[in-house]
């Protein structure tokens, strides 16, 4: 594994309010991923979507964006068969939660993984403790270097 560090540019985390400075990888090889998978990030948030695009797309990923429940399940329904990795929102302002449309999804095609996201801490201890499908969970904001890694944890 080859990890590389600089530090980026500062970044805006809307769940505190706050400008960040964190480290982000210059390149980077986690072994067993296959290249490129293409993942949904569905999140309500126009900075979460465009930040995790840049990210991932300058890492060799494919990425789908959604900002509501509606938008995914119709990129879902669409693409079901090229998406290896969804990225949630926990909280969409419409419609169904990022938990609840993950579950719908999954009937769908069962071996897409799940990394769902929220401010709230509190919460993700809570989902965290629940959960029996392996899905991963952050907490907003983290940094950069355990988004990668934790997406690669899913994917290898």
């Amino acid at each position: 594994m080859i990890l590389a560090y600089r530090m980026a540019p500062p970044a805006f985390a809307p769940a505190s309010g706050e400008w960040l400075r964190m480290a982000s990888p210059r390149c980077y090889s986690f072994d067993g991923v296959k290249a490129p998978a293409t993942i949904l990030i569905v999140d309500d948030e126009p900075r979460i979507l465009d930040l995790c695009r840049t990210l991932l797309e300058a890492h060799g990923y494919r990425v789908l964006l959604a900002n509501n429940a509606i938008q995914a399940r119709q990129l879902f329904q669409e693409r079901a068969d090229q998406i290896d990795l969804t990225v949630w929102d926990l909280h969409l302002k419409e419609g169904v939660g990022g938990e609840e449309l993950a579950r719908e999804l999954q009937q769908i095609r069962p071996e897409v993984k799940n990394l769902f996201m929220s401010g709230d801490s509190a919460e993700i201890r809570e989902r965290k403790a629940q959960d029996k499908s392996g899905a991963a969970f952050l907490v907003k904001p983290f940094p950069i270097t355990l988004l990668l890694s934790t997406i690669a944890g899913l994917l290898g």
